[in-house]
């Protein structure tokens, strides 16, 4: 598992976009104190994985490990591993 400490705007706004570059749909939620969940896929044609966690750092971290355990090749993972050296 990758794990960051803090996410900078820019590296949130990046990590999201190639998220969408996926052609596979996200979900982000939260309510109050209860936390963020996560959702890689989405209902009309299902998930591959879902998840919570009590912060939003923690929260994109996990839709991220789960998207390139999904898609270890694709250009998301090639970009995402760019961006996590660089921490």
């Amino acid at each position: 598992m990758i794990v960051f400490s803090i996410f900078s705007f820019q590296e949130i706004g990046f990590l999201l976009s190639q998220l969408c570059q996926l052609r596979n749909n996200f979900e982000l939620s939260c309510f109050w104190k209860a936390g963020f969940n996560w959702k890689l896929g989405d209902y009309a044609n299902g998930y591959l994985a879902f998840g919570s966690a009590p912060n939003f750092e923690d929260a994109i971290t996990q839709l991220a490990d789960a998207a390139l355990k999904h898609f270890p090749n694709c250009e998301f993972a090639k970009n995402f591993q760019r961006v996590s050296t660089s921490l």
